[in-house]
């Protein structure tokens, strides 16, 4: 039996589903059709992309990001609650809510559950209980953060285990329960780094990505107001000013080296892509090529290509241009055939001799490109079932590999030495988005990281398919990112709340 749990099924089908569907629609069309920006600004606990999937109804939303919905378009909640329990019932397996809730009850110490095996103890996110003076907000809220968590426990194996050119006995297996978490140290609590915000102004925290300045370990971020920020990752303590010239919100951004000197590229959704120099501190980025007329720039890379350092990039207008940072006015060299849907992310990194870049959009595929080919060409990798929001390159036993966020609620890895990956779901399909994923060398293990709209961060040990027990941020992960050094690592999220939050493994 394969260790790899395939994807849950969709709750709440056929008929029932669909007159739920309508109705939800019904309701947002009467209230005027706000935008999902709008009304996740109204809710103030669900990000716009959630707002979208539960409007959108494709599949059985979690009822407390429903009531929030329906709740903030005026609609009348005991109405809607009817619709979605008829829609639960009419599901042939329940992933909502009630399924949640008896996953954390079978998962207590010394319950023993209907199948005679006796679950290990899953811990859950340490969350207050509900007071009366509590708003119902807030106990909504906090209450699918410990559903979240919950349905977490199940065991994954290593992505590597089916290959069939997997070396024998490398790697262990899973244990015979199946269900085993890898137990996290005290200090990954997690904290906002460089303290508590003053003020939200700034808006949500949409990339964040570390690199070295002057000998020390600092982090980019990239918010809604356009403005990049560089803090100092060990003291919290900001390094120079607010970097300014995005004129709106910046969606990208990545960190490297240009001629030995800290550099930083970012994408906007003003449609342009910024060099930064970090080490002379100036606050104006300088704009590469023109702006892009169809829409934003949605991610971006650097990596190393003959020697040379270049960036690729991705865009609402189909297109994954590579440009080469190293001429003086560089220009973004198509990649293929320009795309009818926009690519939302990008990755690079190499196998070996290769450089090679992962992309991924709203058409749902996984794409691989030889960017050390004379004239690249992508190679679909696979599917998700819904548009890909962040991608990540990484490395087990020497054999590089792709880690993929879905809109489908789907954390996936494609093993990249093989002619046809197929894409290995890590943990439970959820039903809110996983927004972005992260890898990392954890002394000398692989470990991933994934985070979403539930604001819950996920991570396993690829070499044993072992997850992580969870932690909860303050609000959904919109980025994420990792710094290791020997066996300590730091993972950083990016906040729809627009806070930048700091856990220390």
């Amino acid at each position: 039996m394969t260790m790899f749990d395939p994807p849950l099924p969709s709750a709440g089908s056929g008929d029932e589903l669909l007159a739920l569907r309508l109705r939800l629609q019904d309701l947002h069309r009467r209230a005027g059709k706000p935008s999902y920006r709008q009304l996740a600004t109204r809710i103030q606990a669900l990000s716009h992309t959630t707002v979208h999937i539960v409007i959108r109804c494709e599949r059985l939303p979690r009822w407390g990001n429903l009531e929030l919905v329906v709740e903030a378009l005026a609609g009348d909640v005991e109405e809607f609650r009817r619709l979605w329990l008829t829609a639960e019932a009419a599901a042939s397996t329940t992933v909502g809510p009630a399924a949640a809730t008896k996953a954390a009850v079978d998962a207590r110490p010394g319950h023993v559950a209907h199948t005679g095996q006796s679950p290990e103890p899953l811990k859950s996110p340490a969350t207050p209980p509900a007071s009366p003076s509590r708003p119902r907000r807030q106990v909504l809220i906090s209450l699918s953060a410990v559903l979240a968590a919950a349905t977490t426990g199940v065991a994954v194996t290593a992505w590597l285990h089916n290959s069939p050119d997997r070396p024998a006995g490398r790697h262990p297996s899973a244990s015979k329960s199946g269900q085993h978490t890898v137990p996290l140290n005290d200090t990954l609590t997690g904290e906002p780094l460089g303290g508590p915000l003053s003020d939200d102004d700034h808006g949500a925290v949409w990339t964040v990505k570390t690199g070295t300045l002057d000998g020390r370990t600092v982090v980019v971020t990239g918010r809604q107001d356009g403005v990049l920020q560089v803090w100092d990752l060990a003291t919290g303590a900001v390094r120079g000013g607010p970097l300014a010239g995005h004129t709106k919100a910046v969606y990208s951004v990545s960190v490297g080296s240009l001629n030995g000197r800290a550099t930083a590229v970012s994408g906007s959704v003003d449609g342009t892509l910024r060099l930064w120099d970090l080490t002379d501190g100036r606050s104006a980025g300088r704009q590469l090529g023109g702006a892009q007329s169809s829409g934003s720039i949605n991610g971006v890379a650097l990596g190393t290509l003959a020697g040379r350092t270049v960036a690729v990039s991705a865009g609402d207008d189909g297109t994954v241009r590579l440009w080469d940072l190293t001429v003086a006015d560089p220009s973004g060299r198509p990649l293929g055939e320009r795309l009818s849907t926009a690519v939302k992310a990008v990755a690079v990194g190499d196998t070996g001799d290769r450089t090679i870049a992962v992309t991924g959009g709203d058409d749902h595929a996984v794409r691989l490109w030889d960017l050390s080919a004379d004239h690249p060409v992508a190679r679909t990798l696979g599917d998700h079932d819904g548009t890909i929001w962040s991608l990540a390159v990484g490395t087990l036993d020497d054999r590089p590999f792709a880690l993929s966020a879905g809109d489908d609620g789907t954390t996936r890895v494609w093993n990249l030495t093989v002619p046809e990956p197929v894409g290995r779901t890590l943990g439970p399909q959820l039903d809110t988005a996983v927004k972005a994923v992260a890898v990392a060398k954890l002394g000398s293990r692989s470990v991933a990281f994934s985070g979403g709209d539930d604001g819950v961060l996920r991570g396993w040990d690829l070499a044993t398919g072992h997850p992580y027990e969870t932690r909860t941020a303050p609000s959904g992960i919109e980025a994420l990112t990792t710094h290791a050094v020997g066996d300590r690592l730091t993972v950083l999220a990016g906040l729809w709340s627009g806070a930048t939050w700091k856990w220390t493994l």
